[in-house]
């Protein structure tokens, strides 16, 4: 049996995951009004290897499941390239209020000998008037600003053999789009020796094309059977709708630990403990305000379970995302609400993820 074609959306935008006509995902933003997007964003051409590529993978299964209170979907896709050893790539696409969460696996069953390796490869069709680069040292302080530049169609936007955090794109139609990589940023300097890897952001015939090479090298390489499991994040916003609001003064403030990395189980459980017990105290519109929390870079290996490495690079975004999320399901069941901001003179400030966390929870269809 085929794979379904799936498609979530909500107000000003829609999502298509279409295997059987090579579209892994595919994002169209502004289709409330009118059948023509103004901005496009594709998985595109997604994963290659060498010379085989994800556009040639027959589907196997696209799966939806949506929450009961429909606060979140999740869709599961799964497919082969039935060349050479047959690489299997799984995806995990998470739809949530303020943002979309990817996971992708990619599975090597066998030894394979290439000199290059592309994971989720990606096409923004739009007309970009703006953009702006995040990278964070984990041994130097958060960064105090962003850099915005106009695009120009002659220079590249990123290019290193080091994946970047985040990326922020501003077109001409008022759309602004957020792409981060996930807490995983040791992974994507898995599959190569030191300085074999290569992502760039450059212009294309109609936008912007990323691409994520964990490997990229003029010679062979010899991978051995492997699985390679990357993740990374997607938001974004009008900014020609009135903004969200501003936190509110009668908030009800609950503090940070002091050791910033809600990767860290020890953090989270802290977080999660005062929240739960505010719980019960909680009544019909109070809201509850977490002020001035950023992500930070973290190389602590425990964070992530890997003690066996002296240092494994990581950043909290993700765990930030899951918290604000995790926490209004809660509170909604007393009809109160989580809100949450970054430093008043933070850059995540300008990020559409942060902007929407000051938001309620809504329904995603």
């Amino acid at each position: 049996m085929k794979p379904k074609k799936i498609q979530v959306k909500n107000e000003g935008w829609e999502a298509t995951h279409d295997l059987e006509n090579k579209i892994p995902f595919c994002l169209r933003l502004g289709t409330d009004n009118s059948t023509e997007a103004n901005a496009v964003v594709k998985i595109n051409p997604g994963v290659t290897i060498g010379q085989l590529s994800e556009t040639a993978a027959a589907p196997l299964k696209c799966t939806p499941h949506t929450a009961m209170d429909s606060s979140k979907t999740r869709v599961q896709t799964l497919s082969v390239i039935p060349f050479g050893q047959e690489p299997i790539i799984a995806r995990t696409f998470e739809y949530m209020p303020h943002v979309l969460s990817i996971s992708t696996n990619l599975r090597l069953p066998g030894k394979t000998e290439t000199n290059s390796l592309e994971i989720d490869s990606m096409e923004i069709y739009a007309d970009i008037a703006k953009f702006a680069v995040l990278e964070i040292n984990p041994k130097s302080p958060p960064p105090q600003k962003l850099n915005w530049i106009d695009f120009s169609h002659n220079s590249p936007l990123y290019d290193s053999n080091r994946v970047f955090h985040s990326i922020l794109l501003d077109d001409s139609r008022s759309n602004r789009i957020e792409i981060n990589s996930g807490f995983d940023i040791w992974r994507w300097h898995k599959a190569s020796p030191p300085q074999s890897s290569r992502f760039i952001a450059e212009p294309s015939k109609n936008g912007i094309r990323i691409r994520r090479l964990l490997l990229s090298s003029p010679e062979t390489a010899t991978i051995p059977p492997s699985a390679f499991q990357v993740s990374w994040h997607l938001s974004w916003i009008r900014l020609d709708k009135p903004e969200p609001s501003k936190m509110p003064t009668t908030a009800i403030q609950l503090d940070l630990p002091n050791d910033r990395c809600l990767h860290s189980r020890a953090n989270r459980a802290k977080l999660r403990k005062l929240l739960r017990s505010t719980l019960k105290h909680a009544k019909n519109g109070q809201i509850f305000s977490i002020p001035g929390i950023e992500p930070s870079s973290c190389e602590n290996p425990s964070h992530t379970g890997k003690n066996n490495m002296s240092a494994c690079e990581h950043w909290d975004i993700s765990e930030i995302f899951n918290f604000w999320f995790w926490g209004n399901r809660q509170l909604s069941q007393k009809g109160a609400k989580l809100i949450m901001s970054a430093p008043e003179k933070s850059p995540f400030r300008q990020f559409p993820s942060f902007m929407l966390m000051n938001e309620p929870l809504i329904s995603i269809t």
